[in-house]
């Protein structure tokens, strides 16, 4: 019972890793197709290729049976935030001169609709604190991670950058009254790491369990992985603050509570010798949200998740086979009410639109205008996958 201390770091010396390949396949398949199919796609907001770094020390003391440790890093988002272009929308004759008249106006801001561009922004400069612990406690290995991230980028409506004339979007086109924050319209010019979402600071805590189930009527042994997960919201930052779906004018049914509950489970009976050199395992396992709806993007509501079910085979210790039927669920809300004729609260949407005169809620009648979370995006896609594997 010697007591023992480790220390780490790491630093990506070759840039970044996080942003996506330009020209892959964002929309479909697994993930939610993309959304806006008449605005042709512009540059992408990339973290900078340097400033992703970090360092960790770890106490194994005889005393605690187990180990702290405690870590800090600077890191960009994984998860990038969809953000418009719309510098270019204007009433503005070409020459940049104020239109004679409403109906040349419009047809100035129809001309320029082409100029607008979507694209994606992965914001950096994310500073993470944070203290771990493992240990063994009555025959389950038993974690836990606590940590604190700052500038950290929040579940967020879509920004929509505008210029400040008084022709441009921003200001009303010259002929509606300037849009307000709650539509998603900002006006800082946006360079390469931006988040163009709500940032803030938040704090994660998460506790773990494994163990092992011996044998008993139903299987020869099992293990079982748990764990509870919980995030909060302990500051929004002043800088695009009303981009943050926790605001009052934000009505969609993943709009965020100030702290979030989860849990996830993985069971995995196995059966030896089931058949001469191949044991047989189920492995089973759900990912649910028990209360609230995470501050950050991705990080779980209450009833959304997925689960999965299968049957894998392992032969003679060198062949690997799975058969799982993975699926997901979650809560939407229809736009039943498109709102475009309505009043200024009118529509299903979940947002004040931006293109709206009056800034209601207006949406595509027929379409959703929110999810709980990624699962309830995808829960109309359960699918079976197929997987062998072998070692040489």
């Amino acid at each position: 019972g010697s007591d023992l201390v480790g220390f780490g770091a790491k630093s990506f010396l070759l840039g970044n890793t996080n942003a996506v390949v330009p020209g892959s396949p964002l929309g479909c398949g697994l993930a939610p197709c993309d959304a806006l199919t008449n605005v042709r796609r512009g540059n992408d907001l990339e973290p900078h290729n340097s400033g992703d770094w970090g360092v960790m020390a770890k106490w194994s003391p005889a005393w605690l049976d187990g180990t702290l440790g405690v870590y800090y890093r600077e890191t960009s988002e994984i998860l990038p935030q969809a953000w418009l272009d719309a510098r270019g929308i204007s009433s503005a004759n070409p020459n940049g001169t104020r239109p004679a008249g409403q109906v040349p106006a419009v047809v100035n801001t129809l001309n320029s609709l082409s100029t607008a561009t979507y694209q994606l922004a992965y914001a950096d400069n994310i500073k993470i604190a944070g203290l771990s612990l493992s240990k063994d406690v009555g025959g389950i290995s038993v974690g836990s991670d606590l940590n604190i991230r700052h500038n950290m980028p929040l579940a967020s409506i879509p920004a929509i950058v505008s210029t400040n004339s008084p022709l441009g979007l921003g200001q009303g086109l010259g002929l509606l009254p300037a849009r307000t924050a709650s539509t998603g319209v900002i006006y800082d010019t946006p360079s390469r790491g931006d988040s163009m979402s709500a940032t803030g600071d938040t704090l994660h805590w998460t506790l773990n369990g494994l163990m092992t189930i011996p044998k008993m009527p139903v299987f020869d042994s099992a293990t079982v992985l748990a764990e509870l997960y919980y995030s909060n919201l302990l500051q929004l930052d002043d800088k695009n603050e009303a981009l943050y779906k926790g605001k009052g004018t934000y009505r969609g049914i993943d709009q965020p509570t100030r702290d979030n509950w989860g849990l996830a489970v993985n069971f995995t009976p196995t059966w030896y010798q089931v058949f001469p050199g191949v044991d047989l395992n189920a492995p089973m396992s759900v990912n649910v949200g028990l209360d609230g709806v995470s501050p950050v993007t991705g990080g779980g509501a209450k009833d959304t998740g997925n689960y999965a079910v299968g049957l894998g085979a392992v032969v003679y210790n060198k062949y690997f086979v799975d058969l799982k039927y993975v699926d997901s669920f979650g809560q939407t809300d229809k736009c039943n009410t498109s709102g475009v004729s309505t009043g200024p609260t009118g529509g299903d949407g979940s947002t004040p639109n931006a293109f709206s005169g009056n800034e209601n809620y207006a949406c595509y009648a027929g379409g959703y205008s929110s999810f709980s979370g990624g699962g309830a995006t995808t829960e109309d896609r359960g699918a079976v996958y197929l997987t062998m594997k072998t070692t040489f």
